[in-house]
């Protein structure tokens, strides 16, 4: 039987993105071949789509461009594309009428980031394109059910949730004493603007004997070092940089508090479900998060450290304090986490994906090797 191939298209880098890496291994688990079309920079040589841009407009038309021409002379049973910013170049390549099912995987609200909020004409050119691509996609799937109910009472389209979550891996057993002598304050993710990264710095201003470790990239990274240094707290704050998805949990498990701080001003901020939430709770560490639609829902089946309502410097200050200042309640912190990567995980979640492979696959195109 002749394995069918799927190809899987972004602008992120594979080496970095995890829900790319866990979508491959679904599909090479029902024995399709992948191919992956990630973008390629001088730091990342391993991409296969390489233009001279690295952002704005350029740069998604160039990328386009190059989707679009390689699409057309690769054979595929299957597409699918990781968010919007992908589907002009599949579109332009497979024309109105594909006879190719497309997967189009909304990783967030595109047109509602924060880069678009004071950019109207760029908001409404991204509008139009979700909705061509929400139209035009065999099948939609977001990351969660506040996203998977705006595109449904937009697009009056099915629109399947399945959530960023780590594969489970009990790994070792948390030691409290340790974390709680640590006394590190915890980020990984992007380094951009809307993160709330400026404040959680200048909470350490309350918070003296307490250290700050920063785990990614991003546009504001610079800005963040001049802010340290303006603070003088230099020597209480850890930029790591890019790192690889298999270096974070090694990382976090040094930590006694993860953070997901973000503004609220930014619509794809406030309907969003970070997989840095599953992540700390994979880790066995308490965080505090953000208290939007979707982190209010999972706290009231688990509470897995604190919510803000908003990310004063203060606030955040205290919201430490409120974890850490009980060791029976920091200890039942880490119980509930332990209960909810049992209950989220990619184990589990991938099902609702496989339906959705067979249901554009059908009749064995896929092997029996899961």
């Amino acid at each position: 039987m002749k394995r069918p191939h799927v190809t899987l298209w972004t602008t992120s880098q594979l080496r970095y993105d995890q829900r790319i890496q866990r979508v491959a291994d679904v599909f090479r688990a029902m024995g399709a071949d992948v191919s992956i079309f990630d973008r390629r920079t001088d730091q990342y040589p391993d991409g296969r789509i390489q233009i001279p841009f690295r952002k704005g407009p350029e740069m998604y038309m160039a990328y386009n461009r190059q989707i679009a021409r390689l699409i057309r002379d690769i054979q595929s049973d299957l597409i699918y594309a990781a968010d919007i910013d992908v589907m002009p170049g599949i579109m332009w390549g497979l024309g109105s009428r594909p006879s190719i099912p497309v997967i189009l995987d909304l990783h967030e609200y595109f047109p509602e980031v924060i880069e678009l909020q004071e950019r109207p004409l760029k908001q409404w050119i991204w509008r139009v394109v979700e909705r061509r691509s929400v139209a035009y996609a065999s099948e939609v799937m977001t990351v969660n059910h506040s996203l998977a109910r705006i595109y449904h009472s937009k697009y009056h389209k099915e629109i399947q949730t399945i959530r960023n979550v780590p594969w489970l891996d009990p790994g070792d057993e948390v030691q409290v004493g340790d974390r709680l002598k640590n006394k590190i304050l915890y980020y990984q993710g992007a380094i951009n603007e809307g993160r709330g990264l400026e404040k959680l710095i200048q909470s350490l201003l309350y918070l003296p004997e307490w250290k700050l470790w920063l785990v990614g990239d991003g546009d504001v990274f610079s800005d963040l070092k001049k802010i340290v240094s303006r603070l003088s707290v230099e020597s209480r704050v850890v930029f790591w940089g890019r790192k690889r998805p298999s270096d974070l949990p090694g990382l976090a498990s040094q930590a006694t508090i993860g953070f997901n701080l973000l503004e609220s001003r930014a619509g794809s901020y406030y309907y969003s479900l970070a997989n840095k939430y599953f992540e700390y709770m994979h880790a066995l560490l308490p965080a505090v998060h953000m208290n939007f639609p979707e982190y209010l829902a999972l706290f009231q089946e688990l509470k897995v450290g604190s919510l803000l309502t908003d990310i004063k410097p203060e606030k955040i200050a205290q919201a430490v304090m409120d974890i850490t200042g009980d060791m029976r309640q920091y200890e039942f912190y880490i119980e509930q986490c332990r209960l909810g990567r049992e209950r989220y995980n990619w184990q589990m979640e991938s099902e609702a994906l496989k339906l959705i492979i067979k249901k554009l696959l059908p009749s064995g195109h896929f092997e029996h090797t899961e």
